[in-house]
């Protein structure tokens, strides 16, 4: 059987007749490299996420929706995401693939709920209810950035910062 220990703020593997496998230094500059190198990687992918993002910017605008309330949205539910993804470490000691999974779900859910309203203000903007068309799809995007931001700070209650007490009546 083979097993591992946390020791020194590293993890070592250890065969069943108590042989070292492995060990691995966790240090903060190890992790300032991985932290590094991840964002070399990041910004190699920019052309493309350029893209991505104009290409977004262009459906939202033929739809007449804000796309900044969009991208406000998805910032904010990035950050639920990394926040839950924090807390899934710190509890675990691991990566939690289930909350992981599920704010995947709720990514792909949520952009198709959007895509739905940006169908509703299109269809009522072709049957003469104009006035209320483009903001049928800002409105709604505007609640998902509540929706977010509540979550938001849930997550950073749960690790240890105290919300103010005006957004704790809220919560």
């Amino acid at each position: 059987n083979i097993w591992t220990s946390n020791i020194n703020g590293g993890h070592q593997t250890v065969d069943k007749d108590g042989s070292m496998l492995e060990y691995e230094d966790y240090t903060f500059e190890g992790e300032m490299q991985n932290i590094l190198n991840a964002t070399g990687q990041l910004f190699a992918a920019w052309p493309e996420k350029l893209a991505l993002g104009a290409a977004l910017s262009s459906v939202f605008a033929f739809f007449g929706a804000d796309v900044v309330l969009y991208y406000t949205f998805l910032a904010m539910t990035f950050t639920d995401f990394t926040l839950g993804v924090s807390i899934g470490c710190r509890d675990n000691h691991c990566i939690d693939l289930h909350k992981i999974g599920r704010g995947i779900k709720k990514l792909v859910t949520f952009n198709l709920y959007i895509l739905l309203s940006c169908v509703a203000s299109m269809t009522t903007a072709h049957i003469g209810l104009e006035a209320g068309a483009p903001y049928l799809v800002n409105l709604f995007i505007g609640y998902l950035i509540f929706h977010e931001m509540i979550s938001v700070i849930r997550n950073m209650e749960i690790l240890g910062f105290t919300p103010p007490p005006l957004l704790k009546r809220f919560l």
